[in-house]
């Protein structure tokens, strides 16, 4: 059966910051009800968090490990790359961010049967990131360097002077493309994946779309009162 896995912690104010909103329980619960009203595929659902106070009760809870939470943004979540995830999560898993809709069906994201794929990053201007950390799958184990080869102190000294020259964008995501290089599979919009932003008309869901993310200060709950299928789904 494969896992998938949320996280929900709260923002350190050292390292590197996210330009994110604040995420709650209701965001849990929500993304856990519609994966389980879109898919026929059994699955086992967890939150990792550092605060399980308002998640439903039928919802697994593990709690946030703290390899790396002093360096901000998502770095901790590269721990996800470790061999220990086979015993925490199982033979393989889907990590999926909780700024997203789910309005189709995901049988087909979840019967994908490559050891490694992630979302595809989409963005503006002459950025060379090639990768979104907001929907990976992944078996346990696989492009293990990725954590192997993160040095707290280095790396993400490394990293933000990468940003600065405005080649790589994000933290975890950034580490993961500097590690594995650009031609890895990736989730993209003839999957049904989408962001938000960049739908040509945010009042009318693509025909084949199946999970809408919202990356940045963007969120479902502030659009729901504004965009029909955002109220229809988010729920």
């Amino acid at each position: 059966m494969i896992t998938i896995v949320s996280f929900k912690w709260k923002k350190d104010d050292s390292g590197y910051r996210l330009n994110s909103g604040t995420y709650t329980a209701d965001h849990v619960n929500k993304l856990f009800r519609s994966l389980k009203r879109n898919s026929t595929i059994p699955f086992r659902f967890v939150c990792v968090t550092d605060d399980k106070s308002g998640i439903d009760s039928d919802i697994e809870i593990i709690d946030l490990w703290d390899k790396c939470r002093n360096l901000g943004g998502c770095y901790n979540r590269l721990y996800i790359f470790s061999q220990d995830m086979k015993n925490i999560f199982g033979d393989r898993f889907l990590t999926i961010d909780l700024d997203c809709v789910v309005v189709g069906n995901i049988d087909s994201i979840l019967t994908r049967n490559e050891d490694f794929l992630i979302n595809k990053f989409i963005g503006k201007g002459n950025l060379n990131q090639k990768y979104n950390g907001s929907l990976i799958m992944m078996n346990s184990g696989a492009r293990e360097t990725v954590w192997s080869r993160f040095n707290f102190d280095e790396s993400a000294k490394y990293l933000d002077n990468i940003r600065t020259s405005r080649l790589l964008i994000g933290s975890d995501q950034a580490w993961i493309q500097t590690i594995l290089g650009e031609n890895e599979i990736t989730f993209s919009d003839s999957d049904g994946i989408y962001d938000y932003s960049f739908l040509p008309d945010r009042q009318v869901l693509p025909d084949n779309a199946k999970i809408i993310f919202f990356p940045g200060r963007v969120d479902p709950s502030a659009q729901s009162e504004h965009v029909d299928w955002i109220k229809t789904y988010w729920r």
